[in-house]
C-alpha cells in the first residue's frame, strides 16, 4: 500500500509538471524548454548522489540526510505555491500562442 501511495504521489507530481509546463511555456519553445528542464533534472542526480554520499559519511545519519532533502523538496513546494506560478500570470490561452 505504501509504495502504491508513492507511486501514485510521484505520478500526480509528474503529470502536474507537465500540464504546468505546457501551459506557460510558449508554444514554439516548449520542445527547448522540454529539453532545458530535462537535463537539469538529469544534471542534479550524479550531483545529489555524490553530495548524499558525503553527508553520509561525515554524519553516519541516513534519516537525517532524507529529512533534510524532505524538508528541502517542501520549500521548494512552498516557494512555487508563493511564485506567480501559482497564479493565472502564467496562463497562456492555447490559441493565441
Amino acid at each position: 500500500m505504501l509504495w502504491a501511495l508513492i507511486y501514485g504521489i510521484g505520478t500526480v507530481n509528474m503529470v502536474s509538471w507537465f500540464v504546468l509546463r505546457q501551459r506557460t511555456a510558449p508554444a514554439r519553445l516548449l520542445g527547448r524548454v522540454v529539453a532545458t528542464t530535462r537535463m537539469i533534472a538529469f544534471m542534479s542526480i550524479p550531483v545529489a548522489s555524490i553530495l548524499g554520499g558525503v553527508l553520509e559519511q561525515h554524519w553516519h545519519n541516513m534519516y537525517l540526510i532524507i529529512a533534510i532533502a524532505g524538508a528541502l523538496r517542501l520549500l521548494v513546494g512552498l516557494g512555487a505555491l508563493m511564485s506567480p506560478l501559482n497564479s493565472r500570470a502564467g496562463w497562456r490561452n492555447p490559441d493565441h500562442s
